[in-house]
């Protein structure tokens, strides 16, 4: 795992707000970011005690620059409980953050022209890091985020999502799953930059047939992000369409 700098730095709480079910969005102002590309984390922890844990960074490292903050966001199992080592935090309490961690990135040089983003739960965070660098980074590049959750309470920055989407004239597609309940169904049609646009809901698992709609698997990227079962199926199933090892990338949390 590459490291950043062995220093942390501390950084008050800016926000610390519910964001689903089992999920925090957690903000600390930053007026010097940290230098660390799309996709990698940060080892984080209240000012003060030793007990750290790692969360990907779920802004781009221009969003940081521009915002003078660093966003993440906190998984949880027990929805009331951040844990032992954020336990407590809140606006204006300082947390450490050590790294960047993790060799989980957008590549330098993408050589793709469509970049697929699976996302399982949390595993969106650095997905989010990553769909905002390639705005700026690829502006030629066709993005299809598939974003797979519990229930539609348990999607995060799904707005954010849709609006970007809706705006990109076609670049941009977002495509959700839900796994358990909710079932929801197909937005209604739209119009974006004289584009006629639908955003796709399914419920169930993300699965071949989806992904295969539309993936050239000659010119595609995949970055696969979530819980290891969610990550070993679809890095297999991306195999199988025909996506080289190289061009599939996976993070395990």
């Amino acid at each position: 795992m590459a490291a950043g700098s062995d220093a942390p730095l501390v950084m008050p709480v800016t926000m610390l707000r519910r964001a689903s079910p089992n999920a925090w969005h957690l903000e600390l102002a930053a007026h010097a970011p940290p230098a660390f590309e799309a996709g990698q984390a940060m080892l984080l922890g209240l000012h003060g005690q030793p007990l750290r844990k790692p969360y990907s960074i779920a802004c781009s490292p221009d969003e940081a620059v521009a915002a003078g903050r660093l966003m993440f966001l906190l998984g949880t199992e027990d929805e009331d409980d951040i844990g032992l080592h954020l336990r407590g935090a809140a606006p204006g309490r300082l947390v450490e953050a050590e790294g960047p961690l993790g060799s989980f990135v957008l590549p330098a040089r993408l050589d793709a022209s469509h970049v697929l983003l699976l996302a399982g739960g949390t595993g969106i965070a650095p997905l989010r890091a990553m769909w905002r660098a390639l705005v700026v980074r690829a502006p030629d590049t066709r993005v299809t985020l598939h974003y797979s959750a519990r229930s539609s309470a348990h999607f995060v920055f799904l707005d954010e999502f849709r609006q970007a989407a809706a705006a990109s004239g076609g670049r941009f597609e977002v495509v959700t799953h839900t796994t358990r309940s909710d079932r929801i169904e197909d937005a209604p049609r739209g119009v974006a930059g004289g584009i006629v646009h639908r955003r796709r809901s399914f419920l169930g698992r993300i699965d071949r047939a989806r992904l295969a709609t539309g993936l050239d698997a000659e010119s595609a990227r995949a970055f696969v992000c979530g819980p290891p079962g969610f990550v070993d199926h679809l890095t297999r199933t991306l195999g199988e369409l025909g996506l080289a090892s190289w061009r599939i990338h996976a993070e395990r949390w």
